[in-house]
């Protein structure tokens, strides 16, 4: 069984007392006069300022690439069982843990941290360096985290 549903439509009443009526002088400007007052009225707002290029970068990382053996502990953990230090690394970063089984994804999680803190380089860089230095790479990013207290 189909039911008809009715709905009750009420008149729309307007209320006079809050519109907004040119007053008697408007209508006897001319058109010159009624295009000078327009252009009046037009306000120019500045959306950015001068100055800052948002795309510079700041800082140099936190320690070099090649001061991985510093600590030897971390050194031989990313040496020996590079799988589950890296797997700790995108932890850190807020990745998920399924991300460090694909191919680039060392190269996309440098780049990532490098322009989440800003910090000097570039793409061609992050890929050469997470490509042939992986251990030393994955520590670098290790330390940046902790250093920027992630």
């Amino acid at each position: 069984m189909a039911t008809t549903y009715r709905s009750r439509v009420e008149p729309v009443r307007l209320d006079t007392s809050s519109r907004i009526v040119p007053s008697n002088d408007y209508y006897q400007m001319n058109d010159q006069q009624i295009k000078a007052r327009q252009q009046m009225a037009h306000v120019n707002v500045v959306v950015t300022q001068p100055g800052r290029n948002v795309w510079e970068f700041e800082h140099p990382w936190s320690t070099t690439l090649f001061s991985c053996c510093t600590n030897m502990k971390q050194c031989c953990f990313a040496f020996f069982c590079p799988c589950c230090f890296e797997y700790q690394v995108y932890k850190r970063a807020g990745e998920t843990g399924c991300t460090c089984l694909c191919p680039a994804a060392r190269f996309a999680l440098r780049s990532k941290i490098r322009t989440a803190f800003r910090i000097e380089g570039d793409l061609c860089n992050d890929c050469c360096i997470s490509t042939f230095c992986p251990c030393c790479t994955t520590i670098q990013l290790n330390r940046e985290l902790y250093y920027q207290g992630l």
